[in-house]
């Protein structure tokens, strides 16, 4: 294989799922934000939708509209990642469970909503959300920025995912508490990005977003939101947030010199 023609192949194929990246996730954020605001703030205040249903109203056109864009442009190959096996590549995200393994547990010990019914709908909320916010943040804006390099498209997507976050405030979410949920979900999308890297897969990370979600929704008023359990709270919060940035380091620099053996071997056909 000629080397320069592959490096040529693959650039062709960054090009090729958005050839101006920052602009893509420009206009993605601002109809990401714009449906939140007009699902969650005009629509939910007029027809006084609940707020599980306005994630549905706002999460299942979004998704549909991610899902589509992301098929039209060649999905993520388009991209240049390569999809390793199934099980590598829910090995190589397996760290990203944690959060719904530690909520899990917790909520056995401090209580949650175990009511049949309510699991069930948590657990679709879950999976939607989940759904959504992959396709919307790792499948397009990860990839699309990714031709600008790794590491741009790590922080690039992780920032607009937590930027959307801010929306939280206009819901009446105490500034600080969001501040602070801005920071660990810009951690989290960085770990995320690092993750659909490695294992080139969307689903893994659909699975540990939607299972962190589901224990999150179940714990709710026990001890991930109760007052009594606020210290505890903030102590587990700051080791996810070690976590995530050791695992998106440590999963980059093995990425990195995965690609860079790939291409001593493709130089040497």
């Amino acid at each position: 294989m000629n080397p320069s023609n592959s490096g040529r192949l693959d650039e062709q194929g960054r090009r090729s799922f958005a050839q101006r990246p920052a602009r893509f996730v420009i206009v993605l954020l601002v109809a990401i934000l714009a449906v939140y605001v007009i699902v969650g703030g005009v629509v939910s205040h007029v027809l006084g939708l609940p707020a599980m249903l306005v994630v549905v109203f706002a999460d299942v056109p979004l998704a549909l509209a991610g899902l589509l864009v992301l098929a039209r442009r060649g999905g993520l190959r388009a991209a240049g990642l390569q999809p390793q096996p199934w099980g590598r590549a829910f090995a190589l995200t397996a760290p990203l469970f944690l959060p719904a393994v530690v909520t899990l547990t917790l909520a056995l010990l401090f209580g949650g909503s175990w009511e049949p019914g309510r699991v069930v709908v948590f657990a679709l909320l879950a999976l939607l959300v989940g759904l959504t916010e992959e396709v919307l943040f790792r499948g397009l804006a990860y990839t699309a920025l990714r031709g600008l390099g790794v590491g741009r498209a790590v922080v690039g997507s992780a920032l607009i995912f937590g930027v959307v976050h801010l929306l939280n405030i206009a819901q009446g979410a105490d500034v600080l508490a969001t501040v602070l949920q801005v920071v660990y979900a810009f951690t989290v999308g960085c770990a995320f990005a690092a993750g659909l890297e490695a294992g080139g897969r969307l689903l893994p990370l659909i699975a540990a977003h939607a299972a962190t979600d589901l224990f999150g929704f179940i714990s709710d008023g026990g001890v991930v939101n109760g007052p009594d359990h606020a210290a505890l709270s903030a102590i587990i919060t700051a080791a996810f947030i070690v976590v995530f940035v050791v695992y998106t380091v440590r999963t980059l620099r093995l990425s990195a010199g995965a690609r860079g053996t790939a291409g001593a071997r493709s130089t040497s056909m």
